[in-house]
């Protein structure tokens, strides 16, 4: 059984403390109620099993209840198909853009208007 205390911030924010126990199959779990606690979906109730945390009805309500990581999802607006790394388990419900490529050698990237 997975019985999680309620997390301090830095839990959260750092995944770990309560979010760094138990055997595999519970920090599996872990990992995606820090990504819903961060995409303000975590007190969400699915209507159904097909409604998980990670179902297009539940990512229409990513980044819309109080308190919004406004960081992540300025990330994911602006990001090519919303899709970005902007916290620790960003890439549960395929919601990261991690590239991987053997055949890429080179690769530049220009950030401008950091002032």
């Amino acid at each position: 059984m997975l019985a999680l205390t309620k997390p301090k911030n830095w839990e959260v924010m750092m995944c770990k403390g309560v979010f760094a126990q138990g055997n595999a199959t519970q920090m599996n779990i872990e990992k995606f109620i820090v990504a819903a606690m961060y995409r303000t979906v975590f007190m969400e109730t699915p209507t159904s099993t097909k409604n998980s945390w990670g179902s297009n009805a539940m990512i229409q309500k990513y980044y819309t209840n109080e308190p919004v990581n406004h960081f992540a999802k300025i990330m994911h607006t602006n990001s090519k198909d919303q899709l970005c790394y902007a916290f620790g388990f960003d890439d549960v419900c395929d919601q990261s853009s991690s590239v991987t490529s053997g055949a890429t050698k080179d690769m530049n990237i220009k950030i401008e208007n950091w002032g």
